[in-house]
């Protein structure tokens, strides 16, 4: 795991909500000593999560692991805090104990990143030029939108003398590179008096929390266009603009703007008019992951960017891996390991480019073997790949909903989510709070082209392949998946850093035994049928055994109804949310100390939710009503 996505991720899930909880108990303890303490370590926690970004990151291979247990200790810490909020049992002794354990890790952490900054720095953020970084594959379509857009006369807007367009898209899905290779079209370059390429970010203080300012952007554009007696850049706006307008006034320019993370300053008071001062005809391309951003600057036709067709991507991975000159089948033997590996990414072109680059270096079948088990297939990180292009997606998420991102490594590759369906999956982790009161985080998602546009999934929500591997990579077997099937004869493993687990039906009572070992679980994900129906007893049999070592469980789905749900749920004192189909006509039956706590509930008509009472307020607040049916006062 990436010791810098390691570092930040603690920033954005863990202090602020938690040490919220523990200062609120401090100040109904009534002692100031404590909730002072609590105080002067969230900001500590704050400061580490910064001193990590501005970091001079050098050489972190060497230290992964002791980042990776670093983490995981830091993690168990919080969840323990968390039981002990929950439990109600919280007093001064606990919180000191608490505090004093937070105290010595945020110790060790700070003198570690101290001695980083001592160290060699090597870039890792991505920098862009025109020039084209690799080949393309695919995109026929677009290319043609593009270049007839470019070397048509034609502008959709007569109030202005430029025309722009916007291509979208996740990192790495060849936004870049599709921007390059019509730049270095010679009929385009030809066309235009002015050609320029600005990339946006800042690979040297890439603060993706700032706006493009004027002054930034007009300082990237005016280098462009200096000349060797040209004078010094100019400090003052209105310096700026006269000298941009004396550059531009008059021609035909066409510039790409690459990489806008978010909509400049004064985009319509100021860009426009700016623009505006060329010659009828000019062309700006915006390359962009925000669908907000690009709806914002009103562009003529945005391109939304997928992954790459089978075949094409294909031949993108087999020549990045086996040369322009070689094939496959100068190298038989490969060809088959390199099909396995490059099924893994959902035929992302930044996997293909560098997987199939990672791989070339060394066309041995044993190696490639090795390589196939490492996340990404990467053995040596290396300024600008795919871990650190994707790690810039993850990092510029805002702190709520990094968490939310990451729970999706809980369910398979390509799992088709509805949307109630992820904010009740949020709700039920306790990832979506009640102070987010007007925030749709689907709609969030999707507009960092994290999720694949519904319109083109039956209405249905998917995270980006690759995306899905980058959550398993930065969760580190928290959220954990056992899919394949499980034979009587194999030892099943659960790390005891796993909090949140998905398992198929038919291998339940396998695991079992691996279950029972791991008390920490917060969340047990049950799906599928039993392949025998008559193993149905069975399975709810080992539930009950499996269920009363969960005592920490939060979260729980499974795919038939408890046999005695009052009983199941009384043993299981921190449940907040529990998920079963509903395969028979009448309601479940209930206690009434159970009915004081919780709500029942039905959702699409097809399962029963049954909801702790907090729960059910973030429901009424963040859901759609229409297909949730509130059964409470039904219940026998």
């Amino acid at each position: 795991m990436d010791p810098i996505l390691i570092i930040i991720t603690i920033v954005g899930w863990m202090a602020t909500p938690l040490m919220t909880k523990l200062i609120n108990s401090a100040h109904l303890l009534r002692n100031q000593r404590m909730s002072d303490q609590l105080n002067r370590l969230k900001q500590r926690l704050y400061a580490i999560g910064k001193m990590a970004e501005n970091a001079q990151i050098g050489n972190w291979q060497a230290d992964v692991p002791y980042f990776r247990d670093w983490l995981r200790r830091f993690k168990d810490v919080i969840y323990d805090a968390e039981d002990v909020i929950y439990s109600h049992k919280l007093d001064e002794r606990q919180i000191d104990k608490i505090l004093e354990k937070f105290q010595r890790l945020t110790n060790e952490i700070e003198d570690f990143l101290q001695g980083l900054n001592k160290r060699e720095e090597i870039p890792t953020w991505r920098k862009t030029t025109y020039l084209m970084s690799r080949s393309i594959r695919g995109r026929t379509t677009q290319i043609n939108e593009l270049e007839n857009w470019l070397l048509s006369d034609q502008s959709t807007n007569s109030s202005k003398n430029f025309s722009l367009q916007s291509i979208v898209g996740p990192g790495g899905i060849g936004k870049t590179v599709l921007s390059q290779l019509v730049f270095n079209n010679p009929e385009v370059q030809q066309k235009f008096e002015v050609t320029a390429w600005v990339l946006l970010c800042n690979p040297t203080t890439p603060d993706i929390k700032i706006k493009p300012s004027p002054r930034s952007l007009y300082q990237k554009i005016i280098s462009l266009f200096q000349t060797n007696d040209s004078t010094n850049t100019p400090e003052i706006l209105d310096e700026f603009e006269s000298k941009f307008e004396s550059r531009m006034k008059g021609k035909t320019f066409f510039m790409v703007l690459d990489d806008m993370r978010e909509l400049p300053t004064n985009w319509d008071n100021f860009y426009w008019p700016l623009f505006n001062c060329g010659k009828q005809g000019s062309k700006i391309i915006v390359t962009t992951q925000f669908e907000r951003t690009a709806n914002m600057i009103d562009s003529d036709l945005p391109i939304n960017l997928d992954v790459l067709e089978q075949d094409q991507y294909w031949e993108l991975f087999k020549e990045c891996a086996f040369g322009h000159n070689s094939t496959p089948s100068h190298h038989s033997v490969l060809e088959d390991v390199g099909r396995n590996i490059s099924n893994k990414f959902g035929c992302s072109p930044l996997a293909a480019v560098e997987v199939g680059r990672e791989l070339k270096c060394s066309l041995n079948k044993t190696r490639w073997n090795s390589i196939s088990h490492n996340k990404f297939c990467i053995v040596d990180r290396r300024d600008g790949d795919i871990i650190s292009i994707l790690g810039l997606c993850y990092e510029q998420l805002p702190e709520r909903l990094k968490q939310c991102y990451l729970s999706c490594a809980l369910f398979p590759r390509n799992y088709p989510f509805e949307e109630e369906e992820l904010n009740l999956i949020w709700i039920g982790l306790g990832f979506l709070h009640f102070e987010s009161k007007t925030t749709n985080y689907v709609d969030d998602f999707s507009k960092r082209s994290f999720l694949v546009n519904a319109t083109r999934t039956n209405g249905r929500y998917v995270f980006h392949h690759v995306l899905h591997e980058l959550a398993e990579y930065i969760s580190d077997g928290e959220f954990l998946r056992l899919e394949e099937e499980i034979r009587g004869c194999e030892d099943t493993e659960i790390p005891s850093h796993t909090r949140h687990l998905y398992i198929n039906a038919n291998n339940f009572v396998e695991a079992t035994k691996a279950l029972g070992k791991n008390s920490k679980l917060r969340s047990l994900v049950i799906v599928g049928g039993l392949s025998i129906p008559d193993h149905k007893r069975t399975f709810l049999k080992y539930l009950e055994k499996v269920l009363e070592k969960l005592e920490f469980l939060r979260f729980l789905v499974l795919p038939l109804p408890p046999t005695n749900l009052s009983e199941t749920v009384g043993t299981l004192k921190y449940l907040r949310y529990l998920q079963f189909p509903k395969n028979q006509q009448e309601l479940p039956k209930l206690s009434n100390s159970i009915l004081g706590k919780y709500k029942l509930k039905l959702w699409n008509g097809c399962n029963y939710l049954l909801v702790s009472n907090d729960i059910n307020k973030l429901i009424q607040r963040h859901c759609s009503l229409e297909n949730i049916e509130d059964l409470s006062d039904l219940v026998p």
